[in-house]
């Protein structure tokens, strides 16, 4: 995540940021949008980053981390629907619109999540089990179609808009709701 950071990449999430932020927002909203961990998740995959690491870097990766991080680039965004929870250890959710359950270690996640809550985000394999690559985004049921058509564009651009007009949850129990703060 620190490599989407570089200075060199920083016009990359102002873009992606500016996207989800809406064409007429405030300079808090936009701030806030550049925080969203979903920025830094699509620059690493869908814009590249992360490829561009393992170009620059991956040589100095040993063979085993290099050949895990590769993996993750095969790996979608996709809307989550959580079928269950083990507070404090971890939770089982299924890709829509008709994925096979996966398990996903997460302390904090499981205990904040309930059964059907939607999470937009990306699950990949850390070696011995499977994580969030960010911190996932909470959706609202009533934009579960709009944003299942809009990842199948596979477009970031495309995603963030479909995000940006109405209000989503960051995090019903961690903070209000980015709608609410305009």
């Amino acid at each position: 995540m620190l490599w989407a950071l570089r200075p060199e990449q920083q016009q990359t999430l102002l873009d992606l940021a500016d996207a989800l932020a809406g064409p007429a927002t405030s300079e808090r909203a936009y701030q806030q949008a550049l925080a969203d961990p979903l920025i830094i998740s699509l620059a690493l995959v869908e814009e590249g980053r992360l490829a561009d690491y393992l170009r620059r870097r991956g040589p100095l990766l040993p063979p085993d981390e290099r050949a895990l991080v590769e993996s993750w680039l095969t790996r979608p965004k996709a809307l989550w629907e959580v079928q269950s929870t083990r507070p404090g250890f971890d939770l089982t959710v299924r890709a829509l619109p008709d994925g096979e359950p996966l398990t996903v270690t997460g302390p904090l996640l499981s205990s904040d999540v309930e059964r059907t809550d939607l999470l937009l985000g990306r699950v990949l394999p850390d070696g011995s089990s499977l994580q969030f690559l960010c911190p996932p985004t909470w959706i609202r049921r009533t934009q579960r179609t709009q944003l299942l058509a809009a990842l199948e564009t596979g477009d970031s651009y495309v995603l963030l808009t479909a995000l940006a007009p109405g209000p989503r949850l960051r995090g019903r129990r961690r903070g209000p709701d980015r709608a609410d703060q305009h």
